[in-house]
Protein backbone atom coordinates (compact mmCIF):
# COMPACT_ATOMS: atom_id res chain seq x y z
CA UNK A 1 0.00 0.00 0.00
CA UNK A 2 1.64 3.67 -1.16
CA UNK A 3 1.63 6.26 1.01
CA UNK A 4 -1.55 8.51 0.93
CA UNK A 5 -1.15 12.40 -0.01
CA UNK A 6 -2.14 13.38 2.99
CA UNK A 7 0.65 11.74 4.68
CA UNK A 8 2.85 12.85 2.19
CA UNK A 9 2.47 16.58 2.37
CA UNK A 10 3.05 16.24 6.08
CA UNK A 11 6.12 14.55 5.54
CA UNK A 12 7.56 17.11 3.68
CA UNK A 13 5.78 20.00 5.22
CA UNK A 14 8.04 18.61 8.24
CA UNK A 15 11.23 18.59 6.36
CA UNK A 16 10.59 21.47 5.10
CA UNK A 17 10.32 23.21 8.71
CA UNK A 18 13.43 21.27 9.55
CA UNK A 19 15.48 22.57 6.87
CA UNK A 20 14.17 26.54 7.56
CA UNK A 21 14.84 25.81 11.26
CA UNK A 22 18.29 24.44 10.67
CA UNK A 23 19.05 27.33 8.16
CA UNK A 24 18.60 29.69 11.26
CA UNK A 25 21.31 27.65 13.17
CA UNK A 26 23.30 28.19 10.27
CA UNK A 27 23.42 31.84 11.12
CA UNK A 28 26.09 30.89 13.93
CA UNK A 29 29.19 30.75 11.46
CA UNK A 30 29.83 34.21 10.09
CA UNK A 31 32.66 35.91 8.20
CA UNK A 32 32.74 39.72 9.10
CA UNK A 33 35.03 42.06 7.57
CA UNK A 34 34.90 45.76 9.35
CA UNK A 35 36.97 48.74 7.54
CA UNK A 36 37.23 52.59 8.67
CA UNK A 37 38.05 55.14 7.67
CA UNK A 38 39.20 58.48 9.17
CA UNK A 39 38.60 61.62 6.59
CA UNK A 40 37.88 65.67 7.50
CA UNK A 41 37.83 64.53 11.38
CA UNK A 42 35.15 61.58 10.69
CA UNK A 43 34.95 57.89 10.79
CA UNK A 44 33.14 55.99 8.39
CA UNK A 45 33.41 52.61 8.44
CA UNK A 46 31.88 49.95 6.00
CA UNK A 47 30.89 46.11 7.47
CA UNK A 48 30.86 42.91 5.11
CA UNK A 49 29.52 39.81 6.61
CA UNK A 50 28.22 36.66 5.21
CA UNK A 51 26.10 34.49 7.21
CA UNK A 52 25.30 30.95 7.16
CA UNK A 53 28.05 29.69 5.05
CA UNK A 54 27.13 32.66 2.68
CA UNK A 55 24.19 31.60 2.04
CA UNK A 56 23.19 35.55 3.49
CA UNK A 57 24.89 38.19 3.05
CA UNK A 58 25.33 41.79 4.12
CA UNK A 59 26.91 44.94 3.33
CA UNK A 60 26.64 48.55 5.68
CA UNK A 61 28.11 51.94 5.36
CA UNK A 62 28.37 53.87 8.59
CA UNK A 63 29.02 57.40 8.52
CA UNK A 64 30.33 59.35 11.38
CA UNK A 65 31.01 56.81 13.99
CA UNK A 66 31.04 57.63 17.31
CA UNK A 67 31.55 55.00 19.65
CA UNK A 68 31.58 50.61 19.69
CA UNK A 69 29.67 49.47 22.53
CA UNK A 70 28.19 45.99 23.59
CA UNK A 71 24.45 46.12 22.80
CA UNK A 72 22.73 43.87 25.22
CA UNK A 73 18.69 43.09 25.32
CA UNK A 74 17.07 40.78 27.64
CA UNK A 75 15.23 38.18 26.21
CA UNK A 76 12.14 36.31 27.29
CA UNK A 77 11.55 34.92 30.82
CA UNK A 78 11.55 36.27 34.50
CA UNK A 79 14.29 35.99 36.76
CA UNK A 80 17.13 33.14 36.34
CA UNK A 81 15.48 31.97 33.20
CA UNK A 82 15.65 35.16 31.50
CA UNK A 83 18.49 35.44 28.82
CA UNK A 84 20.78 38.29 28.01
CA UNK A 85 22.25 38.48 24.61
CA UNK A 86 24.89 40.87 23.32
CA UNK A 87 26.14 42.20 19.96
CA UNK A 88 28.48 45.01 19.36
CA UNK A 89 27.44 47.85 17.38
CA UNK A 90 28.68 51.53 15.79
CA UNK A 91 27.22 54.18 17.20
CA UNK A 92 26.73 57.20 14.71
CA UNK A 93 26.75 60.95 15.46
CA UNK A 94 22.78 60.59 15.14
CA UNK A 95 23.18 58.03 18.06
CA UNK A 96 21.55 55.70 16.32
CA UNK A 97 22.93 51.71 17.15
CA UNK A 98 24.18 50.10 13.84
CA UNK A 99 25.04 46.33 14.49
CA UNK A 100 28.45 44.85 13.63
CA UNK A 101 27.06 41.35 13.65
CA UNK A 102 23.74 40.39 12.97
CA UNK A 103 23.30 37.41 15.34
CA UNK A 104 22.45 38.50 18.80
CA UNK A 105 24.05 35.61 21.12
CA UNK A 106 25.50 34.57 24.14
CA UNK A 107 28.15 33.02 22.64
CA UNK A 108 32.05 34.58 20.94
CA UNK A 109 32.23 36.73 24.12
CA UNK A 110 36.09 36.83 23.55
CA UNK A 111 35.94 37.55 20.28
CA UNK A 112 33.44 40.41 20.43
CA UNK A 113 35.57 42.08 23.04
CA UNK A 114 38.33 42.26 21.01
CA UNK A 115 36.53 42.93 18.08
CA UNK A 116 35.37 46.68 20.17
CA UNK A 117 38.91 46.97 21.77
CA UNK A 118 40.48 47.16 17.93
CA UNK A 119 37.74 49.35 16.82
CA UNK A 120 37.93 51.89 20.11
CA UNK A 121 41.33 52.16 19.48
CA UNK A 122 40.81 52.83 16.45
CA UNK A 123 38.69 55.84 17.32
CA UNK A 124 40.31 56.87 19.78
CA UNK A 125 44.26 57.05 17.83
CA UNK A 126 43.72 60.47 16.00
CA UNK A 127 46.94 59.61 13.98
CA UNK A 128 45.76 56.12 12.13
CA UNK A 129 43.78 57.20 8.81
CA UNK A 130 42.38 53.57 8.24
CA UNK A 131 41.93 50.46 10.11
CA UNK A 132 40.49 46.93 8.57
CA UNK A 133 39.14 43.58 10.86
CA UNK A 134 38.17 40.67 9.70
CA UNK A 135 36.91 37.92 11.90
CA UNK A 136 35.42 34.45 11.17
CA UNK A 137 33.06 32.96 13.98
CA UNK A 138 32.24 29.31 14.18
CA UNK A 139 29.83 28.46 16.99
CA UNK A 140 28.02 25.29 18.03
CA UNK A 141 24.90 26.82 16.85
CA UNK A 142 26.13 26.91 13.09
CA UNK A 143 27.48 23.00 13.59
CA UNK A 144 23.80 21.95 14.70
CA UNK A 145 22.29 23.64 11.77
CA UNK A 146 24.76 22.12 9.27
CA UNK A 147 23.40 18.57 11.11
CA UNK A 148 20.26 19.41 11.24
CA UNK A 149 20.10 20.23 7.26
CA UNK A 150 22.43 16.96 6.46
CA UNK A 151 19.70 15.15 8.13
CA UNK A 152 16.95 16.72 6.41
CA UNK A 153 18.81 15.95 2.98
CA UNK A 154 19.44 12.79 3.81
CA UNK A 155 15.23 12.25 4.89
CA UNK A 156 14.32 14.29 1.11
CA UNK A 157 16.65 11.65 -0.46
CA UNK A 158 14.83 8.67 1.14
CA UNK A 159 11.63 9.79 0.26
CA UNK A 160 12.59 10.65 -2.72
CA UNK A 161 14.14 7.46 -3.49
CA UNK A 162 11.24 5.62 -2.03
CA UNK A 163 8.38 7.30 -4.14
CA UNK A 164 10.54 6.67 -7.59
CA UNK A 165 11.13 2.98 -6.61
CA UNK A 166 7.44 0.95 -7.17
CA UNK A 167 7.17 -1.82 -3.67
CA UNK A 168 7.39 -5.66 -5.49
CA UNK A 169 4.01 -7.19 -6.05
CA UNK A 170 2.54 -8.94 -2.72
CA UNK A 171 2.50 -12.17 -4.56
CA UNK A 172 5.75 -12.69 -6.09
CA UNK A 173 7.12 -16.06 -6.74
CA UNK A 174 9.67 -16.89 -4.13
CA UNK A 175 13.07 -19.10 -5.59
Amino acid sequence: MGMSIKSWLAGYALLAAMAGFGALFLLGWSDLSLRCERASGTVDCLIKERLGLGLWTRELEVRDVRAAKLATSGGRGSGLSRAVVSRPVLVSADGKRHAILMGASNVDRKAKKEMLRSVKSFLGDQSRASFELSVRLRNVFGYFGLLMLAFTGFCLWKMAASAIQPPPPANSPSA
